[in-house]
């Protein structure tokens, strides 16, 4: 991915589990990707994030983003660089950094690049692989399709921009 999101590819479909092959038989077709959407429900299943989100709404959101592997030490975002990808953790952790100092930490059920998402503008905050990561990317339409499953969850997320626009705002007074 290029305009501040991953800058290289960090694991192939392949890799990651995604049937690369689709040309078998329409049914055997059926039951893989059945079979690869219900493993990836069960990626968010547990998250805080999908909590209020009926089973229906959570196999919608498993149908969107590239689920990718990202090594310690990757640089997910960069500030001051453009990009419409959120990112959202699966597992392991990420630092969040803004002009060099620490300001949160992101691990299972956290996303970022909302706010870029949201206004596309350029990105707020340098984001880098603590450890080993699971991630979920979500281009910036399937994003918008994210936001329209549940009202909930778009509310949620929302709530979440805010705070964090809050504490920056708070950051910038001190």
């Amino acid at each position: 991915m290029t305009g501040g999101g991953i800058t290289t590819p960090v694991s192939s479909f392949e890799e990651a589990g995604t049937p690369t092959s689709l040309s078998r038989r329409p049914a055997q077709r059926r039951m893989t990707l059945r079979a690869h959407a219900q493993r990836d429900q069960r990626d968010i299943d547990g998250l805080w994030l999908f909590d209020d989100c009926s089973a229906r709404q959570r196999r919608a959101v498993a149908q969107l983003g590239t689920r990718l592997q990202v090594p310690a030490g990757r640089r997910l975002l960069v500030q001051d660089t453009r990009g419409s990808e959120v990112i959202l953790v699966l597992s392991g952790s990420a630092v969040c950094s803004v002009d060099g100092t620490v300001v949160a930490v992101f691990a299972a059920g956290d996303f970022f690049g909302e706010i870029a998402a949201l206004d596309g503008k350029r990105r707020t905050a340098t984001v880098t692989a603590l450890t080993d990561m699971a991630v979920v990317v979500f281009d910036g339409h399937e994003f918008e399709q994210l936001l329209a499953v549940s009202p909930k969850l778009a509310m949620r997320i929302l709530k979440v921009a805010a705070r964090r626009l809050r504490s920056a705002n708070d950051l910038v007074a001190v």
